[in-house]
């Protein structure tokens, strides 16, 4: 018979058991596979294995898992779930080197350990390398909801196979699929929205959120930013970007008390995160302008005032002249008496009709109208 160990569960403080014999065979067996145990990859199954006996391997019925970190935390001192597919986890190790990360082998652990005896298990894939495999990684999008074929055990809340169904992904005869390259230059992308675009110093800016949003209508699946660096005076900040169609953007963003708004001085290292997102959507957009969000100075231009009297008709013009003189105290009873109180007032314009325009705004600044 098995031996079972009894352990008490870090995160939740409640006793369970493990097979100490299967879970070392299968530890054994994932050390002869390259992806998981190679001379770059020793320390991750190490992990893996804590992870799993800490239970911190949490099922989703929707297919999914998510791994509680045994060391990040998050922004409130709790530790970190990464969430983890059949294709790969949104941990840093496994977004910027591309590698099947300790949460991912955990994951496998999981459910190599709640399989029944003589039923495969679909195991995780190595993250793809190359635009082409993560094209053709994401060609397909893994099962949301059980398909045929698939059962729930009542051990673990995981899917698992019936052995006469493939393990690969089906073949379908006579079914082509879609070139792996995304065209360039054809897509048609979205357009950012009046209401998010904000003119500053004379530059057009956009907000982050206006690029959330068209990112979503160009197809935006998952973004993800962590910091990756923090002190007392600086925050650096890594955002990914990934599209149903298998693009993928990545960018970084800094911030310093600094270089950002007083009103968001004591919360500097959220706008790391917030411009590093930012720039990685603006490359996915293609979209020159900068961020508002990625300014020190974000105070919008006040909207200009137009300059009516040019329209006026002269008589009318000349009439808005007598009337803002008398308001100042002076009155205007033809040219050469015009051109004195002009004069007296610190007006250098000629009582002209073309000056009528710019004499009528400078009585209206000094009259406070």
């Amino acid at each position: 018979m098995a031996t079972l160990t009894q352990v008490v569960e870090e995160t939740q403080g409640m006793p369970r058991s493990i097979d100490e014999p299967k879970l070392k065979a299968i530890v054994a067996e994932m050390q002869q596979q390259p992806r998981y145990y190679g001379p770059d990859n020793t320390k991750r199954l190490a992990e893996a294995e804590q992870l799993y006996r800490q239970g911190r391997v949490h099922p989703d019925p929707a297919g999914i898992y998510f791994v509680e970190s045994r060391r990040d935390r998050d922004e409130h001192g709790q530790f970190k779930k990464y969430r983890v597919d059949d294709k790969a986890c949104d941990c840093p190790d496994s977004l910027h080197r591309e590698v099947a990360c300790a949460h991912m082998q955990a994951t496998v652990i999981q459910r190599k350990m709640h399989a029944p005896l003589g039923n495969p298990q679909r195991e995780l894939g190595l993250p793809p390398t190359t635009v082409n495999e993560r094209l053709a990684g994401n060609r397909q999008e893994g099962p949301q909801e059980p398909q045929e074929g698939y059962v729930m055990t009542e051990e673990a809340e995981v899917y698992t196979q019936e052995p006469e169904t493939p393990l690969e992904a089906p073949e379908r005869p006579g079914e082509e699929l879609p070139p792996l390259e995304v065209p360039v230059g054809k897509r048609e992308r979205p357009k950012i929205k009046p209401e998010f675009v904000t003119m500053i110093k004379g530059k057009r800016h956009i907000q982050h959120q206006g690029l959330v949003l068209a990112a979503q209508e160009d197809g935006l699946r998952s973004l993800v930013s962590d910091w990756t660096f923090n002190d007392a005076g600086l925050s650096l900040a890594h955002a990914v970007a990934i599209f149903e169609d298998g693009r993928r953007f990545e960018n970084s963003g800094d911030a310093t008390p600094e270089n950002v708004t007083p009103m968001v001085k004591l919360h500097f290292r959220r706008v790391a995160l917030t411009r590093a997102e930012a720039r990685a959507l603006r490359n996915a957009l293609g979209i020159g302008d900068v961020a508002v969000e990625e300014l020190a100075d974000t105070t919008a231009d006040e909207p200009p005032v137009p300059d009516m009297t040019q329209a006026l008709p002269v008589d009318t013009a000349r009439q808005e002249i007598k009337r803002l003189v008398g308001l100042l105290g002076h009155t205007i009873t033809g040219q050469k008496q015009a051109a004195r109180v002009l004069e007296d007032l610190g007006i250098a314009y000629a009582f002209t009709e073309s000056n009528y325009g710019k004499i009528v705004a400078k009585l209206k600044e000094l009259a406070h109208v």
